[in-house]
């Protein structure tokens, strides 16, 4: 908790810092987080144990450095996304290949789109309504401070993404896709899902995982393509994003095999450069139940019974 308090507390003065010096402040600011206080260093270990059972604690040692760096980066660059122009925003963040999007909007076909905690998901959320055709649509958790919950997504959304909460999302989408105003749905997949009994349990670095089912129902339900959102780092603050297609036909794939795709694209991107991947989150904090296959029989069956229905 006290590191996001101390991030919400840098928004306003940090967010003013031409991009040299903010990145100065970074590398203290990494300083600090790698040496001193050694931000989250025994959940990233443990992570990435989980991951690679093989790892020295030299490539764990070597990863974390590297990996605190990129918060420190994020961190900052989070604030200044706050206040950033048009024009500087662009300059900072590119996505590729957006004639895929052109053709699913002439189409008349809303979209979902499975990001991840890989490099800067901040510009992603800020600039998605600056580069795709369709209405921008974040689906997020609110965050425990009704003040900077509003003032924070006031700035993302200040380019017409639309930030939605999962109470509200469904009202959101099925009126604009009612109204012939096709959507892109950002979905952050690889966040823990709030109940793991309703979680799909996949296989993440061969470690049982539940991620939240919620951007593969939508795709169903709305039949909407499905798009990950590969998010590189080009160099120091610059990124580009490149759509990979996981499927066009939602309705077509097994229970759990839109997901099963998003997880399998999200490895290869992590295993390219693990320093870019939020190791500090808790990805594995849900520990299987005792019954986990009962669990995955079950919620097949129920998806399989809401299938012929």
């Amino acid at each position: 908790m006290g590191i996001k308090l101390v991030y919400y507390g840098l928004i306003i003065p940090a967010s003013k810092l031409p991009f040299g010096v903010m990145y100065c402040v970074s590398d203290v600011l990494s300083l600090f987080l790698t040496y001193i206080i050694k931000y989250r260093k025994d959940v990233s270990s443990e992570n990435l144990k989980r991951a690679f059972p093989d790892i020295t604690e030299a490539e764990i040692s070597r990863i974390y450095r590297k990996n605190s760096k990129h918060v420190a980066d994020i961190l900052l660059e989070g604030t200044k996304n706050m206040t950033m122009s048009e024009k500087q925003l662009k300059s900072r963040i590119v996505f590729k290949n957006t004639e895929i999007f052109d053709k699913y909007y002439k189409e008349g076909k809303s979209v979902i789109l499975m990001g991840s905690h890989c490099n800067n998901w901040e510009y992603i959320i800020t600039s998605q309504n600056l580069y795709l055709p369709h209405l921008a649509v974040g689906i997020g958790q609110p965050l425990t401070n009704p003040f900077f919950n509003y003032e924070i997504n006031k700035r993302r959304g200040r380019f017409g993404m639309k930030i939605v909460h999962a109470k509200t999302y469904k009202d959101v989408i099925e009126e604009n896709i009612k109204n012939n105003n096709p959507v892109s749905v950002l979905v952050l997949a690889d966040q823990s899902p709030p109940n793991i009994h309703r979680a799909f349990w996949g296989k993440m670095f061969d470690v049982d995982t539940p991620f939240a089912y919620g951007g593969e129902l939508l795709a169903r339900k709305y039949n909407m393509p499905v798009i990950y959102l590969k998010n590189t780092k080009i160099s120091r603050g610059i990124y580009e994003v490149e759509p990979v297609v996981l499927t066009e036909n939602p309705n077509a794939e097994p229970y759990g095999g839109i997901l099963d795709k998003y997880i399998a694209t999200m490895e290869e991107q992590i295993l390219v450069h693990p320093e870019y991947w939020l190791w500090t989150h808790k990805r594995w904090k849900h520990k299987p139940p005792a019954d986990l296959e009962s669990l995955k029989k079950k919620n097949l069956e129920t998806f399989n019974s809401k299938k012929k229905d």
